[in-house]
């Protein structure tokens, strides 16, 4: 799944591919799935999930969180990717968690945050 989304990014949800399986470095252990740029320039965090996890809200926004901590990190992946001359616009950012399987739990735990992670 996540092969098929990153080739098609542009077409399905308008969004420029920057990484696949970005890592957050040693001290964090974490890799981010697919790493994106909105229309608008915008970062993107793509999570995928084949299983039901009660950590996907708090994973999805700790690299929320982690990509404005580490902004140049992600700047420089958007210039390897795209150029020198794209510049990410950092009012907005984004996740799409895209699972199989969704929990009551995920979907009551998007209500009080669906507008810090959307």
């Amino acid at each position: 799944m996540q092969e098929l989304i990153e080739k098609t990014l542009a077409s399905v949800f308008n969004c420029r591919f920057v990484a696949s399986e970005f890592s957050t470095g040693s001290l964090h252990s974490g890799r981010i799935d697919s790493l994106a740029l909105s229309e608008d320039d915008n970062p993107v965090i793509i999570e995928y999930k084949k299983i039901e996890s009660s950590e996907l809200i708090p994973q999805s926004l700790f690299y929320l969180h982690w990509i404005h901590d580490h902004k140049g990190d992600f700047e420089i992946a958007v210039q390897r990717a795209l150029g020198k001359g794209v510049k990410v616009d950092w009012s907005n950012g984004a996740t799409m968690l895209l699972i199989v399987t969704w929990s009551l739990w995920n979907t009551q735990g998007t209500y009080g945050v669906v507008y810090h992670v959307i």
